[in-house]
């Protein structure tokens, strides 16, 4: 089996929080699916990720915003969802550039695998 670091994350991966563009799929995820990363608006993959902790509980408020109980990983903002997952090491810099600086993306679309 693979080592596991200290936080049960494999070896050669690194945690991030996704925020999402398409808050709705937290009503079908479970800790350990396996997601592809979408760059919202052209498609394209920027990585495959295992969830680390689903959502406890996701409603839409009436001004159409998203809020998600993540548990202990909850640090986003109910207004702005995010999915907590383990993605390899070094998609990491991808994730981040994709996104661009704090505050300006819109979020990320997770396609959840079967």
């Amino acid at each position: 089996a693979p080592a596991k670091g200290p936080a049960g994350v494999l070896a050669g991966r690194v945690v991030i929080a996704l925020p999402l563009a398409n808050p709705a799929v937290l009503q079908v995820i479970s800790t350990g699916d396996e997601v592809i990363v979408l760059e919202p608006g052209t498609g394209a993959r920027v990585t495959d990720a295992i969830v680390l902790q689903a959502p406890t509980a996701v409603s839409v408020g009436s001004s159409g915003e998203a809020s998600a109980g993540l548990g202990s990983l909850s640090l986003a903002s109910p207004r702005d969802p995010a999915l907590f997952v383990a993605v390899p090491e070094g998609d990491a810099p991808r994730v981040a550039s994709t996104f661009g600086p704090a505050g300006t993306g819109s979020g990320f679309v997770v396609a959840v695998r079967p």
